[in-house]
């Protein structure tokens, strides 16, 4: 395969995931970079965390078999692959086997509140039926194999805020586990991303695309977010608890958690329209 690598980005949605597409394809015009190709066709939901579903679901689904296919033919022409979309996340154990040593994949996290609120301005969980990335990709509290069942007897009770809440939680525990599979190229915050002393955007984008990404320009790109229309709601005690403790085996610090789970001040933020 000439060196060529297959390498996604490991995350729950709403970490500037579009934005770092766009650096990529900037600094690596020698590789394939695309962002949620299938939309939310890969079927994560279907296949989370049940690896004997993979092969029903290829057959069900021939785009995804199509798209792996795809990105073998470009490895094996000595082509770069890169796919900074979240809805792909259910598939990166089927992905590491049969891609090998070409597949490398980064995990980005970003604090679980803004994330919960990022999604509700786009109608995750807002809605009696669900549609879209919300049936088909998000994780949800009566799913059959989660990390935390625990709190499914608390699902029916949920807010859409904490429903949200939810799919960073379980998303980002599975992410973690993934952590041991081959390819593993590095834990990322997005909160450090932009600020501090050494941001760490040139040691994503160097994880995502190698050496020559490193030094791409800064881009923001968010195609659709719209206002928040629906409050910021968390009464589940229990789901509080658990997100927290992620969120902290994460590197998230307790102080600036309560910061970011401010509800005045998220509303604040993600009430204001896109400008």
């Amino acid at each position: 395969m000439s060196g060529a690598t297959a390498t996604f980005l490991l995350s729950t949605g709403r970490t500037s995931t579009q934005s770092l597409a766009a650096m990529l394809a900037a600094a690596r015009p020698d590789a394939v970079v695309e962002h949620e190709p299938l939309h939310a066709e890969h079927h994560s939901r279907d296949v989370f965390r049940r690896p004997e579903r993979f092969a029903a679901r290829l057959d069900r689904t021939p785009a995804i078999e199509a798209k792996f296919a795809e990105i073998e033919a470009h490895l094996a022409a000595g082509r770069s692959y890169i796919d900074t979309g979240w809805p792909v996340y259910a598939w990166l154990p089927y992905l590491a086997k049969r891609l090998g040593p070409a597949f490398r994949f980064a995990h980005l996290v970003r604090n679980p509140y803004s994330v919960a609120a990022s999604f509700l301005t786009h109608g995750f969980f807002a809605y009696d039926v669900p549609r879209g990335f919300q049936l088909k990709a998000a994780i949800h509290a009566g799913d059959p194999a989660l990390a935390h069942p625990e709190l499914a007897a608390e699902a029916e009770r949920f807010t859409p805020y904490e429903h949200n809440l939810f799919h960073w939680l379980e998303l980002n525990a599975f992410a973690l586990e993934c952590h041991a599979l081959p390819g593993f190229a590095g834990l990322f915050r997005y909160e450090t991303l932009y600020e501090g002393e050494v941001p760490a955007l040139p040691a994503l984008l160097e994880s995502l695309g190698g050496p020559a990404a490193r030094a791409a320009p800064p881009l923001h790109v968010d195609r659709h977010r719209q206002p928040l229309e629906r409050g910021l709601r968390l009464r589940s005690a229990p789901l509080d608890r658990a997100v927290r403790d992620l969120a902290e085996r994460l590197g998230y610090d307790p102080a600036g958690l309560a910061r970011l789970a401010d509800p005045e001040a998220l509303s604040r933020n993600y009430s204001r329209a896109p400008g």
